[in-house]
């Protein structure tokens, strides 16, 4: 991986060929940190620097100069890319650096900078993960970027040690083409779609609107061609169904007003949602393996996804608006067949107290009893978290859980928890976090016992709760989401520098246990 390889690449020694070229520019000039600080004095009110990491970087090379001319063209040659990541060049100074004279003073520690900082926000984003939503509990990233951009300078390749920055999964790779293709189509001419009468189209009706909405579904990729004429055709009803489902609607065919309102989005309003995902893939992507259960809150969907490729999907429950599920990265710990409910003390006060002061049979008909202090539900097919449980540690008692309301799954809207993650399919899940084979008739057995069993897993796979409103399919399906946490807001606010705490999230209890 690339941030054990900037360890390793520390061990390389600079190249003959280069020597002579690096010695030349170390004559020219030296950056201690007084030369430093007289050089970005010397910098427009608008250009600001990161100290304190040049200056320890500076110091890692002995106050020497190190962007002779090759690396110089291979750094400006990268960052005039870095478009093609949802960022803007001007992160990186780059026009300042193609004004600047070479091999001056101020053209050295910009340069300098603009590495640091694309090392920085292409391994680690940036924003902090506090940034994403309001509770976050992810593995902290321990990086030292002056250290690894002075491995990578001293590398065989800096070129390629460049390349491997940015988070190699294939999820964001995928999305990153899409983001240059929808770069394309903001630059054309986008006209919004209405209906006669703002009455939905059903298949088989006629309307003067079907052309331009054949037009941008062909243009959207959700049909290659379509036959011309006002009908509304079985052709382009499947066309329809292809469009809703990759955005999240209910697959009827019919243009209905959530259908159209997905269709009237600008596109330079889905670049900007790309961008804001391609940037949570930055800050998350260290502990993201490629192996991995991924609950996807802005979808209500789990993958298990294995070296990159989807192994199971299944439908899932997520937090409620009010009741958010957290960004977590964990481990899967436990299957518990037969879980009782301890239901937590918000839940108490504020859903249960009240229906039982109107009903004194309440408990006893919901299966509850007070223990020690609190409401706790008893096992079984009447209990709230239905046969099964997985355990990931988190500090906000978050779980994933099978439901004694399993109609639910039909909903396309599915964000109707107070945080906790119920699936649709619990036990192909817990038969493969068991090791499979002869697992399942195990966990049948465990579950027709209706003792409450604790079993630990066999592969403790991480778990990763997050929150991506634009995404790419293994089958090359751009895919749009509603923001219902509101946090593109919340990510984009930090971007611009006006929200975003680095303070660590208050730990809550979601679910109960």
């Amino acid at each position: 991986m690339v941030r054990q390889s900037a360890i390793f690449a520390s061990i390389f020694v600079i190249c003959l060929a280069g020597a002579g070229e690096l010695r030349a520019a170390e004559n020219r000039c030296a950056m201690t940190p007084q030369r430093i600080e007289q050089v970005a004095a010397r910098l427009p009110e608008d250009i600001k620097i990161d100290f304190l990491r040049v200056r320890d970087f500076y110091a890692l090379e002995n106050n020497g100069c190190v962007w002779t001319a090759h690396r110089r063209d291979t750094l400006l040659e990268m960052l005039g890319r870095v478009w093609s990541h949802g960022l803007s060049p001007s992160l990186f100074h780059l026009e300042t650096l193609k004004q600047l004279t070479r091999g001056s003073d101020m053209s050295e520690l910009l340069m300098t900078d603009a590495a640091l900082r694309y090392v920085r926000v292409m391994t680690a984003g940036r924003v902090p993960p506090a940034a994403l939503a309001e509770e976050v509990s992810v593995p902290p990233l321990k990086m030292d970027a002056a250290g690894a951009l002075a491995a990578g300078l001293h590398a065989r390749d800096f070129a390629a040690w460049l390349e491997e920055l940015p988070p190699r999964d294939p999820a964001y790779n995928r999305l990153r083409f899409a983001y240059e293709a929808y770069r394309t189509k903001m630059e054309e001419a986008f006209r919004p779609l209405s209906l006669e009468g703002e009455r939905a189209l059903h298949p088989g009706d006629r309307s003067p609107a079907v052309p331009q909405l054949a037009a941008r579904l062909i243009k959207a990729g959700d049909a290659s061609r379509l036959p011309a004429g006002t009908l509304y055709t079985p052709e382009m009803e499947a066309a329809v169904r292809h469009y809703q489902a990759r955005h999240g609607l209910e697959v009827d065919g019919v243009v209905g007003r959530n259908t159209l309102a997905q269709l009237n989005t600008p596109p330079a309003r889905r670049v900007e949602q790309i961008a804001l995902n391609l940037e949570r893939w930055r800050v998350l992507a260290h502990a993201l393996p490629p192996t991995r259960i991924e609950v996807n809150a802005a979808a209500a969907q789990l993958k298990l996804i294995r070296d990159g490729r989807t192994e199971l999907s299944m439908r899932a429950i997520v937090g409620a608006k009010k009741t958010q599920t957290p960004i977590i990265v964990s481990r899967a710990q436990a299957v518990i067949a037969n879980p009782p409910w301890n239901v937590p003390s918000s839940i108490t006060k504020n859903e249960l107290l009240p229906k039982i002061a109107k009903d004194d049979t309440y408990m006893d008909r919901k299966h509850m009893e007070w223990v020690d202090g609190r409401i706790v539900q008893s096992p079984g097919e009447h209990n709230s978290l239905g046969r099964l449980k997985i355990d990931f540690p988190s500090p906000y008692a978050v779980y994933m859980h099978d439901t004694n309301a399993r109609s639910l799954f039909g909903r396309d809207y599915r964000w109707l928890s107070h945080g906790c993650i119920r699936l649709q399919k619990p036990r192909e899940l817990a038969n493969i976090l068991l090791g499979g084979g002869d697992a399942r008739e195990e966990i049948d057995r465990l579950i027709d016992e209706e003792e409450t069993v604790r079993v630990p897993v066999t592969e403790q796979l991480p778990v990763a709760v997050v929150y991506w409103t634009a995404f790419v399919s293994e089958d090359g399906a751009m895919n749009f989401r509603n923001d219902v946490y509101g946090r593109d807001d919340r990510l984009k606010a930090a971007l611009r520098g006006a929200g975003g705490s680095d303070e660590p999230a208050r730990p809550v209890e979601a679910c109960g246990m």
